[in-house]
């Protein structure tokens, strides 16, 4: 005689489907700072970059990223979310390097860089990146050693380089440098740019997030530079607000264009809002020099001139 089997109980988790803007717009962990984190080293064998030579990149800003990736960012994906995520402690520049940026910040960007790096790849026919990794303790020519870099695939191109430096170190001090020790992390990470042949690159501290742009003209003593930043931070969250999940994303997705990565020579660096315009069978058309992303309606505020692009 056979017997029917037992009832069986399955649980199927679905995650909700969310756009990548609103992902990307999530608080970060709180942080209780406990160890002393020193202050920013000396290197005199860095980039002798000068106050006078370090500006705002003003045009890193939610508006202009938004209009240029804003397709990207409505893009959706199923996700767990975390809106109250525990608070971090942090006793060491190393937490900074595993606990936020490895643990926090990466598992959140990882996937929406994955799904942004394969549109643009699309757009490109193939030709860039097929995927993005984020390397801790990333060895770089000069035996330079970025914190952490993104990097292209198997190949470990560095894409976007960094440094991480004691929470005493400000942005803000930039505008008016009290000493030579506000100046030490761009020396660093303008040396570090170079070294990795990208001009982008970023600045960690327990408070703030600030991504830069390098430029620079000469070779050896007689270089000189051109550094732009723009700081976020790391409490930043909402839909309108950029946060270091955005400005990360939006820093590898700017890498990821190969004729725009490379450490350009002053005064070359282009307008993040800049769009070319093209003339098509169904007429003009608008397209945006980093993301390539294509517009039949100009964009409000983008500055505008003549293709070709390609």
């Amino acid at each position: 005689m056979s017997f029917p089997p037992p009832n069986r109980t399955y649980q199927v988790r679905f995650e909700p489907q969310i756009p990548i803007r609103e992902i990307l717009s999530l608080p970060n962990p709180s942080l209780d700072v406990q160890g002393n984190l020193g202050a920013p080293r000396q290197d005199p064998t860095a980039a002798n970059v000068f106050s006078s030579q370090v500006t705002l990149w003003a045009d890193f800003n939610i508006a202009a990223l938004t209009q240029a990736y804003g397709d990207i960012m409505a893009l959706r994906l199923a996700t767990a979310t975390d809106d109250q995520p525990p608070t971090l402690t942090i006793n060491s520049i190393e937490d900074i390097k595993s606990k936020m940026f490895q643990d926090k910040i990466w598992s959140r960007i990882r996937e929406p860089i994955a799904v942004g790096a394969r549109v643009f790849q699309s757009r490109l026919n193939g030709q860039s990146p097929p995927a993005v990794d984020m390397i801790p303790g990333h060895s770089l020519p000069g035996n330079r050693t970025s914190t952490i870099s993104l990097t292209s695939g198997q190949s470990r191109t560095p894409l976007v380089v960094s440094c991480i430096v004691t929470r005493s170190w400000r942005s803000v001090d930039l505008a008016n440098p009290a000493s030579d020790r506000v100046m030490r992390p761009i020396r660093r990470i303008a040396t570090y740019c170079i070294s990795a042949q990208t001009r982008y690159g970023f600045i960690a501290t327990v408070d703030e997030f600030v991504v830069v742009r390098v430029s620079a003209k000469g070779s050896g003593t007689e270089t000189r530079y051109h550094v732009e930043w723009q700081a976020v931070l790391w409490d930043a969250c909402g839909q309108n607000v950029m946060t270091v999940s955005k400005a990360l994303l939006f820093l590898t997705m700017m890498s990821l264009n190969e004729r725009h990565r490379g450490v350009c020579s002053l005064g070359s660096a282009r307008p993040l809002n800049l769009w070319q315009r093209y003339i098509g069978p169904a007429g003009p058309f608008y397209c945006h020099h980093l993301s390539l992303r294509q517009s039949f309606t100009r964009p409000v505020g983008a500055i505008i001139e003549d293709g070709p692009l390609f």
